[in-house]
């Protein structure tokens, strides 16, 4: 009963090179030339048909499956009885294969246009199925006295120029106030450097004994020189670990936008920055420990 079944579709697989398939689609259930023309990739999948070639010879086989000679299935054909010898054998009738609808990119609709327009004389748009005619009192006599200015020539090249300086001016302003937040983000997320050590350090020395003469002395070799360079060493100290806190806030906070990838506009982000500095600065200050006891960078939470 199966090789009743599967005999158009070998048929039809010896036709189109494609016998060494039959066995698969016979086994899949695809008895039928009807089954055979609904055959998709998805098929073919389920069916265990996974190389390309494979593929693609089934494709070209079902594309051309109109074209194919296929005998008369055994359902069509009739036992010829003594009376019916003299006629000839019947063919076999195959329904013709069934058109897609087409689609939209199959059907061309032709772009809508504004009515013509008068452009010589009086500028006015020609009525649809009416023959246009110009009189001598309608004829235009220029820019200022025409009687349809607003669709003479060259009103509307002012109305165009007018349009691209006016995108003109919006797109210079968003591009300013684009590089206007760019630079408050810029700001808020740069960190002071280190400075130089040797300059800094003589500078500040003479600060703090300036400040506190009767403490501090830039004498060699005197107790009060030594407590100055404490003084200014303790200085260095706190500097370099409020830099090394900004560091750690602002990178936390980059972090915190390419992970959560929020897309947010320019003025929004810099908020967003701002807000953030903010809490984890706090957060830092109610568990900051004294700089002597710190042996690395801060956790921020």
């Amino acid at each position: 009963m199966e090789a009743e079944k599967g005999g158009p579709v070998e048929a039809w697989a010896r036709a189109n090179d494609v016998s060494d398939l039959c066995p698969v689609l016979i086994s899949n259930g695809f008895t039928t030339l009807a089954s055979i023309q609904r055959l998709d990739l998805d098929d073919m999948r389920e069916m265990g048909v996974t190389r390309p070639g494979d593929r693609k010879r089934l494709l070209i086989a079902v594309e051309s499956f109109a074209n194919a000679p296929i005998p008369a299935t055994p359902q069509f054909m009739i036992t010829q009885t003594p009376a019916a010898l003299h006629l000839p054998a019947p063919e076999p009738h195959l329904a013709p294969p069934t058109l897609p609808s087409p689609t939209k990119p199959d059907i061309r609709i032709p772009p809508t246009r504004n009515p013509k327009r008068c452009k010589t004389k009086c500028h006015q748009y020609h009525i649809p199925g009416e023959r246009h005619q110009c009189g001598p009192e309608d004829v235009c006599k220029g820019f200022e006295v025409c009687g349809h200015l607003d669709l003479h020539p060259d009103e509307k090249k002012r109305r165009r120029a007018e349009k691209k300086s006016e995108r003109k001016r919006r797109k210079t302003l968003e591009q300013e106030e684009e590089g206007e937040w760019k630079k408050k983000k810029d700001e808020l997320l740069r960190v002071k450097r280190l400075p130089q050590f040797d300059g800094w350090w003589q500078a500040q020395l003479e600060e703090v004994v300036r400040c506190d003469p009767d403490q501090y002395s830039l004498e060699e070799g005197t107790r009060k020189r030594a407590q100055a360079m404490a003084a200014v060493a303790r200085k260095y100290t706190e500097f370099r670990r409020v830099l090394r806190r900004e560091a750690a806030i602002n990178t936390q906070i980059e972090t915190e936008l390419r992970a959560s990838g929020m897309k947010l506009s320019l003025d929004a982000e810099v908020e967003y920055i701002a807000r953030r500095q903010k809490e984890l600065a706090s957060a830092l200050e109610e568990k900051e420990v004294p700089a002597d006891e710190q042996g690395g960078d801060e956790e921020l939470p």
